[in-house]
């Protein structure tokens, strides 16, 4: 079955000047495709592009989601981005084209996809989350010129109506450079701030990651121990005889992605205590591949080594947390979200998806609840301390840290032990993202420097884009530091 993409991720610039001329689009029947869907977008009209799509959308995507809801959304995009140029060809084969553009109103950067698998029909536009190019990076900023940048450019998101949350840029940790925008509480009017908590979702699972490299710094762990030594009553087979903690840290355990949607709705109501309660709802579950041939993403296996950090410390998930990451650090606004509770200080999640398709109007979305996959609880400034901490060998040694973010899925070579990898102008960016409807989060650690970038968010993914900009405003101006060095 084709794969629909929904909506297009905004990816903000920082107003420079164009990488180079518009150039035309392939012609080609996608390029062709493209075109028509840009020139639509300058003076966007819903009838027309409903229209457009009931016409060029595959029988397949039709099955997935109703041109109306589609239109609505290009249409919201197409008003706040006020079209897109052209810059540069990224992608062009038969099935595919993908063609890096810059917003005209919102001077923001987008690599706007497009995918077919049946001739003259279009399976759905692709957005895939891109960094700003590095030519339009500023040169040589000092802290007041960063913050200004940051302001910048959030205030053109606020003024697109396309973010609430917080980017925070942290040297060691003393904060540099922090803006916010949007409310915590739309109908109160509460504003975002540093103590702000947020819903983290998969960031979370560098808690876990932290959590079980504690224990091997101890000597109470090994990589190389397999899951029945842990859970020997286990039934035999592969999970139990051929997993082990260095495949469930790194996704190559064969286990399948979610369990989330098996929790049960008195786990939802009330919540779990422990991480041991998760293991009934996918434990008996088949393996994708054979253990460590090959890599799979897997919440089940961030849930099944919290597990094995309560089997081995004697405490609870949530309580492990709590004693030995937040309480040390001085995170006092982290927990792990295990039990449903209301606080005044929370980040309401809003949303403009619903079951009945895309809604005009922003709505509160259902709040995440925590497990050893994530969905944790924290603030920009205490991630900052846990970052810090990370450099600093305060949680783990200095050489597991290392050890925990080296690539471990060749050949992609982006997730080590609970961390995410990426380069970025030729720096290495270190840490994890999540997402849940209305609540995204992004945690970055420039490798080699004291630079951290916290990105938190509280409505649909658009808002990602200015954690992004920071991060390539920050990447750029550590590798000139580093060339001047």
């Amino acid at each position: 079955m084709c794969k629909l993409f929904l909506g297009w991720i905004l990816l903000l610039s920082t107003g420079g000047p164009l990488l180079a001329e518009p150039f035309a689009l392939p012609k080609t029947a996608l390029g062709q495709s493209l075109a028509q869907l840009a020139e639509m977008c300058l003076k966007p009209d819903l009838k027309t592009i409903k229209t457009w799509l009931e016409k060029n959308l595959s029988k397949e995507s039709l099955k997935i989601i109703h041109p109306d809801d589609y239109a609505k959304q290009i249409v919201r995009d197409c008003e706040s981005s006020g079209g897109y140029d052209f810059i540069e060809l990224r992608k062009n084969s038969p099935d595919e084209l993908q063609v890096v553009s810059q917003g005209r109103k919102t001077k923001t950067w987008v690599v706007l996809g497009i995918i077919s698998h049946e001739p003259s029909k279009i399976d759905g536009f692709e957005n895939p989350p891109a960094y700003p190019p590095e030519p339009a990076m500023p040169k040589g900023m000092t802290d007041i010129q960063l913050q200004k940048q940051m302001k910048d450019a959030s205030e053109r998101l606020i003024q697109a109506g396309i973010y609430s949350g917080i980017v925070v840029v942290a040297r060691g940790k003393d904060i540099v450079a922090q803006v916010s925008g949007g409310a915590a509480d739309r109908e109160k009017h509460i504003p975002i701030r540093l103590d702000t908590q947020f819903t983290l979702s998969s960031l979370g699972k560098m808690f876990t990651a932290v959590a079980i490299g504690q224990l091997i710094d101890q000597k109470k762990i090994r990589l190389d121990d397999k899951v029945g030594k842990f859970f020997p009553n286990l039934a035999q087979g592969p999970l139990r005889d051929q997993v082990n903690v260095e495949m469930l840290l790194s996704h190559r355990s064969g286990m399948k992605n979610d369990f989330l949607d098996k929790r049960t709705p008195d786990m939802l109501k009330k919540g779990v205590k422990r991480a041991e309660e998760f293991l009934p709802l996918f434990i008996q579950d088949t393996l994708q591949f054979a253990p460590g041939t090959d890599w799979a993403y897997s919440n089940a296996g961030f849930a099944l080594l919290g597990a094995i950090v309560e089997k081995v410390s004697g405490l609870g998930f949530p309580e492990y947390l709590s004693q030995n990451i937040f309480k040390p650090l001085g995170m006092v606004h982290s927990h792990a979200n295990n039990i449903p509770q209301e606080n005044p200080n929370f980040a309401k999640p809003y949303t403009r998806e619903s079951e009945q398709g895309f809604v005009k109007d922003w709505q509160l979305a259902e709040r995440d609840l925590g497990s050893p996959a994530g969905g944790m609880v924290s603030s920009a400034g205490d991630l900052v301390l846990f970052a810090d901490a990370l450099r600093s060998g305060s949680l783990l040694k200095v050489e597991t840290f290392a050890e925990f973010s080296k690539p471990r899925n060749p050949p992609a070579n982006n997730y080590g032990y609970g961390v995410m990898i990426r380069d970025l102008y030729g720096e290495t960016l270190l840490g994890h993202n999540g997402g849940f409807t209305g609540a995204y989060s992004w945690l970055t650690l420039i490798k080699g420097s004291p630079y951290t970038i916290v990105s938190l968010v509280n409505q649909d993914s658009e808002g990602l884009a200015l954690g992004l900009v920071a991060s390539g405003l920050v990447a750029s101006r550590v590798k000139a530091e580093r060339v001047k060095n």
